[in-house]
């Protein structure tokens, strides 16, 4: 009997720890996005005027490779901080998935 109430709470606890690495993907995911608007914001990325004028005769070819180059690399970067929050988030399900023990249905 103590061996099934000790069975639950431990079954409890690492749902709850699942839950709360959940939550903590969740808050570095919205981080990132935050970070991400404050760029393209910086940058302006979305004003249609900053890249009329970007992609002018007023700026360097070089320069606009070499932007590009580094909005490449970012976005890159940030692909690979999505992926890596899903494979976590993935593993912290499996894991918890995998220590649960099917129940046994009772013989009558």
């Amino acid at each position: 009997m103590s061996d099934s109430i000790e069975a639950r709470a431990e079954s409890r606890k690492r749902t709850q720890d699942v839950i709360n690495n959940g939550e903590e993907l969740v808050r570095k995911s919205r981080e990132l996005m935050e970070q991400t608007a404050k760029i393209v914001e910086e940058l302006g990325l979305h004003n249609p005027a900053i890249k009329q004028f970007f992609e002018s005769d007023k700026v360097s070819q070089a320069y606009r490779n070499q932007s590009r180059l580094e909005i490449d690399h970012f976005v890159s970067e940030l692909e690979e901080a999505k992926r890596q929050a899903q494979r976590e988030a993935r593993q912290q399900s499996d894991g918890h998935a995998a220590q649960k023990k099917p129940k046994m249905k009772r013989m009558i």
